[in-house]
């Protein structure tokens, strides 16, 4: 039933009451016998009676409607490849992305939100309206405090850990105005959520192109270090080289046992001063003096360069290690950079609506019996309590 019709049988049954109190002697008995239990008692009729009909007739005849559109809407994770069963299988993981369910309802009931909805749907004009009664209308002189307390108060929003879901609802003073509030509400969600997707997967990319840009520098780095180090010690591949001469070395010192062994074998029917003695010692000398000059080359002085080449080897040996550790590093960053790019593209989450906004077909503010009764009880228990107390002052008075 909506006003006009209220209004249409109020005045109907008033006029029908009062012809009947007219012409009924009875029924004016009757009518003032109850005014007289109502109102015979001042005090019952200052706390309880005449407020209660104050608020009945207020929310009867004044008060502007309101009617509630619902809907069920959650965060759909999309980065869980986890298979879970139930509701779950449907959602994700809730509280595996970087928007859960209470960060929405926070953000639902938030400034931000109303201020979105303000410069979408200009939803201040809307509780500003004349059609809503001058009492529970917002005020145009409200400040950003009041209008935030007047925008949760006609919003509701509820999480169901069971289903990891959010319950969200909306009054209007007409059923398509809370529907379209509602939708309004949903839109700004969905946006929310992929604003935070977006600056999370952006800022993911951009740190990733910093390591590639770092691991980049550091492999051109270890590379000129390299290449300076060849330069300056005029060797290509050290470790190439120590094991040339290790086995020029080696094929010399072969030689020379060789040469001695015929020198003792010469000896033995040779004078020393003989030509075949001297000239075996003369090639022992020089084989002797090319071993020398090969372990200097590997363990001395180079050509006066003043490097030991297995030194060169060993320094050679760290900076071509460092190179390999920039090539992994590098590599890894690139492979960092493309997956940041993937996950840029795809959306992570996304707002799943589970139940569309209602199109509710019957106001449900105010409820008016239900309000007045309750009203009444609580007002009847207080006068009780200022009955009780009052007898009990009384008694002890006198």
């Amino acid at each position: 039933m909506n006003k006009d019709k209220f209004r249409s049988f109020i005045k109907h049954n008033f006029q029908s009451g009062f012809k009947l109190l007219k012409t009924n002697p009875y029924v004016q008995h009757s009518l003032s016998k109850t005014l007289k239990i109502l109102f015979g008692n001042r005090v019952f009729a200052l706390m309880v009676v005449i407020p209660v009909l104050i608020y009945f007739l207020y929310n009867a005849l004044i008060f502007t409607p309101r009617y509630e559109s619902t809907a069920t809407i959650a965060i759909k994770d999309n980065s869980s490849s986890v298979n879970i069963g139930g509701f779950g299988a449907l959602l994700g993981s809730a509280s595996s992305g970087t928007t859960n369910p209470y960060m929405l309802q926070q953000y639902i009931l938030s400034l931000n939100m109303l201020q979105a909805l303000e410069k979408d749907i200009h939803l201040l004009d809307l509780y500003r309206s004349h059609r809503i009664d001058w009492f529970s209308r917002l005020s145009s002189a409200a400040n950003q405090k009041k209008q935030l307390d007047y925008f949760t108060s006609k919003i509701d929003v509820t999480y169901n850990q069971d289903s990891q879901s959010l319950d969200v609802s909306a009054q209007g003073v007409t059923s398509k105005e809370a529907q379209f509030i509602l939708q309004g509400i949903i839109n700004k969600a969905q946006d929310y959520v992929n604003g935070v997707d977006y600056q999370l997967a952006d800022k993911r990319l951009k740190f990733a192109q910093k390591q590639v840009q770092l691991a980049q520098e550091k492999l051109s780095e270890t590379n000129e270090k390299i290449i300076n180090f060849q330069n300056n010690n005029d060797i290509l591949d050290p470790k190439s080289d120590l094991a040339t001469y290790a086995g020029i070395l080696a094929s010399l010192q072969s030689q020379l046992v060789v040469a001695q062994t015929e020198l003792v074998n010469l000896q033995d029917y040779l004078q020393n001063n003989s030509p075949q003695v001297d000239k075996q010692q003369q090639k022992i000398a020089s084989l002797q003096q090319q071993i020398e000059t090969q372990k200097q080359k590997i363990l001395g002085v180079d050509g006066g360069r003043n490097v030991k080449l297995n030194a060169v080897v060993n320094k050679f040996e760290w900076l071509r290690m460092q190179a390999q550790v920039a090539v992994s590093e590098y590599t890894a960053a690139i492979a960092s950079l493309e997956s940041a790019k993937a996950d840029a593209i795809k959306q992570k989450q996304q707002v799943v609506i589970l139940q569309a906004p209602t199109l509710p077909d019957f106001h449900e503010y105010p409820r008016l019996w239900y309000n007045t009764f309750t009203l009444f009880i609580i007002l009847l228990m207080i006068y009780g309590i200022v009955r009780m107390a009052k007898t009990i002052i009384d008694e002890h008075r006198y």
